[in-house]
């Protein structure tokens, strides 16, 4: 086959997401609907394209992702001595998460949104942004690049690094509800960004890193402001210790998902695009469906009424 008829033949091939969208980072190709010549000697090769695209691009990108945020994030912590000794030591650690995450949410935009958080994984799941498929797949690899950037971070600096504890004199009250109330704050700010498909500001980024950096300086003085399960359990599990570690799971996970119930009843867009009826508004989306299936109804009933006449006409 000579190359201007392969480019030819390459081109008709579609690389669609799930939407039914091109997508140059999820899309992929229909297997049925390939030219016959890729069919004939390398369906095998466009058939691991597909799982490529849909499980281990994803899963790979949140891994990196989570990576580079926990061991950025353990590299940095302190000794207890150095927070004691400079009251200023807060403005570090809560200006350099909004800049990691700024950094991170840049690269992996268009690949994974803006994961490598559990609690995102599930709010953006909850919201229909991403497929349930890939919602404990996503988990168990940020996980293991928390856990990972963890052990490293704490290989390199000598001792376990990256613990935020909670004690029997932590105020367990107080630091639920203050990951609850962040957590609900960087969803809630990543959400109104990816649920409105019209939507788009160059400093989105920079605005969901600042929110971070806000919940860190906010949540310092109680012992919060991690807004990440996967940011505590990497440490945990290099130490083993896993005291009061359902607090930052809960808290953040119901804080998140508070943040999809939010946006989806006031904030995203009633109608979604001019090509179709789709809207992110839940209550509306149940008037649609309510007027499809009346219009439905209505349709056959007229359908049905012409049928008799015609019937009425013949005899």
């Amino acid at each position: 086959m000579k190359s201007r008829e392969f480019e030819d033949e390459y081109n008709k091939i579609e690389w669609r997401d799930e939407n039914g969208n091109f997508n140059r980072h999820s899309g992929e190709p229909n297997i049925a609907e390939l030219p016959n010549f890729f069919t004939d000697d390398f369906k095998c090769l466009f058939i691991f394209a597909r799982f490529f695209q849909r499980w281990i691009k994803p899963v790979a990108a949140e891994f990196i992702a989570t990576f580079m945020l926990v061991f950025w994030a353990c590299m940095l912590q302190a000794t207890s001595s150095t927070i004691s000794s400079d009251p200023t030591w807060p403005l570090i650690p809560a200006l350099a998460a909004g800049i990691n995450l700024t950094i991170i949410i840049t690269m992996f935009w268009d690949i994974c949104i803006i994961q490598f958080n559990p609690c995102m994984t599930v709010a953006f799941c909850l919201s229909g942004s991403i497929p349930w498929r890939l919602c404990l797949p996503n988990i168990i690899f940020q996980c293991l690049g928390a856990y990972l950037a963890a052990l490293s971070a704490s290989i390199l600096r000598g001792s376990p690094v990256g613990i935020i504890p909670i004690t029997e004199e932590s105020d367990l009250h107080a630091i639920f509800w203050a990951e609850f109330l962040f957590s609900f704050m960087m969803a809630f700010v990543a959400l109104m960004a990816v649920m409105d498909p019209s939507y788009f500001h160059s400093l989105t980024p920079l605005v969901i890193g600042l929110t971070v950096t806000q919940g860190v300086f906010g949540g310092w003085f109680i012992g919060a402001g991690c807004m990440n399960p996967a940011r505590i359990f990497g440490p945990a599990l290099v130490t083993l210790d896993f005291n009061y570690h359902w607090i930052w799971w809960l808290s953040e996970i119901l804080g998140a998902s508070f943040a999809v119930l939010v946006e989806m009843i006031f904030f995203a867009p009633i109608k979604i695009n001019e090509e179709n009826e789709k809207s992110n508004l839940i209550w509306w989306r149940a008037f649609m469906a309510i007027m499809k299936k009346k219009y439905d109804s209505c349709e056959d009933n007229v359908e049905l009424a012409l049928r008799n006449d015609a019937f009425a006409i013949e005899k």
